[in-house]
């Protein structure tokens, strides 16, 4: 997930159901509600309309994304300089 959002790509989550402490699930939720990408349960797959990934999804979704400052590379050279 943070690939995706360092990359500003929009996607569809379908977290694995028997994660710990169901953390996929509440990582695609916030992702979701942050207007990133479209969450769907795994039992929810079969018959899914993959309609709601339309191009005006993926348009909303990447101007959402472009507004985003997630840059986890600078947080993660910052820990490091007190190595």
């Amino acid at each position: 997930i943070s690939e995706l959002r360092y990359f500003k790509k929009p996607a569809l989550y379908v977290p694995y159901p028997y994660a710990a402490e169901n953390h996929q699930f509440k990582n695609a939720l916030w992702m979701q509600e942050q207007g990133f990408g479209k969450l769907v349960k795994e039992v929810d797959l079969e018959g899914l309309d993959l309609s709601v990934l339309d191009e005006d999804w993926a348009y909303d979704a990447k101007k959402v994304l472009a507004k985003d400052s997630y840059e986890p590379n600078k947080r993660i050279l910052e820990g490091l300089k007190g190595l």
